[in-house]
């Protein structure tokens, strides 16, 4: 399999390098680059903006990036933190900030914010 890291899209965040530490790194850039080989198939499907892709032989074999509206749709309503990687789940809420759960992401309020790192909502992206 060989790994491609789109650098205009890469955030940093650093979740491919933590789940696959022998294929990723975040460079002294911030961004994340492919360091050797091995299985990144985990890091591929969680990078939250989409930014890694992988190829076998002539096909790729990674989804392209879908709108958010597509996204939202097919994965009922999951939305990732793009900084930490935290996923709001509608069917468990976030009761430790008193969101209840079956609370759908657009109906969260208006202060709500990513329980891990603190990001605002509005960041968030669709799974």
């Amino acid at each position: 399999m060989k790994y491609n890291v789109d650098q205009e899209l890469c955030i940093g965040c650093g979740m491919c390098e933590s789940l696959s530490p022998d294929v990723f790194k975040v460079n002294g850039e911030g961004k994340a680059e492919v360091v050797g080989e091995g299985d990144g198939e985990e890091a591929v499907s969680s990078c939250p903006v989409s930014a890694i892709t992988a190829e076998a032989a002539q096909e790729t074999t990674a989804a392209p990036a879908e709108t958010k509206e597509e996204t939202a749709e097919t994965a009922g309503g999951k939305y990732v933190c793009p900084v930490c990687g935290y996923v709001y789940d509608p069917a468990v809420g976030d009761p430790d900030n008193g969101v209840a759960p079956g609370t759908a992401f657009e109906d969260l309020p208006d202060g709500w914010a990513c329980p891990l790192c603190g990001v605002d909502k509005g960041m968030f992206t669709a799974q």
